[in-house]
């Protein structure tokens, strides 16, 4: 609901909205790359670890950047 919201606003939010929707696009993958699988499959932990970095930095940006752009606006 805050992208649709923020897209309004492209001179302050556009290069940002850019790096967080390729952001949801490479969590939805690695998501899709993990159902099905396997704990023993190899690839889960290396898969899982790469989700974790990317969700803990994803979300930090969301709540420095997104959420204080979103009030502003």
């Amino acid at each position: 609901f805050l992208l649709p919201a923020l897209k309004a606003r492209p001179g302050l939010f556009q290069p940002f909205r850019e790096e967080i929707v390729q952001e949801h696009r490479d969590i939805a993958g690695l998501f899709l790359r993990l159902r099905g699988a396997t704990p023993s499959d190899p690839v889960v932990r290396p898969h899982l670890l790469t989700l974790r970095v990317l969700l803990e930095t994803h979300f930090a940006k969301e709540e420095d950047a997104l959420f204080p752009l979103a009030e502003k606006i």
